[in-house]
């Protein structure tokens, strides 16, 4: 869509929680089922309690909660993306994933901070984003895909201010 961009990140200390995150989470739930394993005394799958243990209910378990970290994980890597800006509209970046360019018109929703008090996070729903931010947007009260907005994002406030200029109906409470 755009030759010139502007770019907005996290500072390096979120962007590497992002990226460690998932891994520690993976890796500590496999830690976890082979401890839960070598526990069991292989020959007769009998745990410390004297129960019997199907092989297959253990493996199914296991390959589960390894699975459910991973998607955990992946949800903190999604929480704090770079987002590129231009005049006609912006586009969503991870490591892993990348957006198509969406324009300002295609801004749905934007969840609004409850109070004053409260840090000054801003969810803005995008329906095109990938389904993945729906947990984003769902954890949040938009009623579509979403990201956030951080007070903490380098320059977050003109990005902020750019989306109120091209949406600002959308910010009116």
């Amino acid at each position: 869509m755009a030759d010139k961009f502007e770019v907005y990140k996290y500072p390096v200390q979120y962007r590497t929680i992002a990226n460690v995150a998932p891994i520690l989470l993976i890796v500590a739930s496999i830690i976890i089922t082979f401890v839960a394993w070598r526990d069991l005394r292989a020959a007769d799958w009998v745990n410390a309690a004297g129960d019997t243990i199907n092989p297959l209910w253990f493996g199914l378990l296991a390959a589960g909660a390894i699975l459910l970290s991973a998607f955990f994980g992946f949800c903190i890597h999604l929480t704090y993306p770079s987002i590129n800006k231009s005049k006609d509209g912006f586009q969503v970046e991870t490591r892993v994933y990348k957006s198509r360019w969406f324009t300002w018109d295609e801004i749905k929703r934007v969840g609004l901070p409850p109070s004053q008090l409260v840090t000054q996070i801003y969810t803005i729903g995008v329906p095109g984003l990938h389904p993945v931010y729906w947990v984003i947007g769902l954890s949040r009260g938009v009623l579509a895909p979403g990201f956030l907005i951080h007070p903490r994002m380098i320059n977050g406030g003109k990005l902020l201010r750019a989306m109120i200029k091209h949406r600002p109906e959308l910010f009116e409470e």
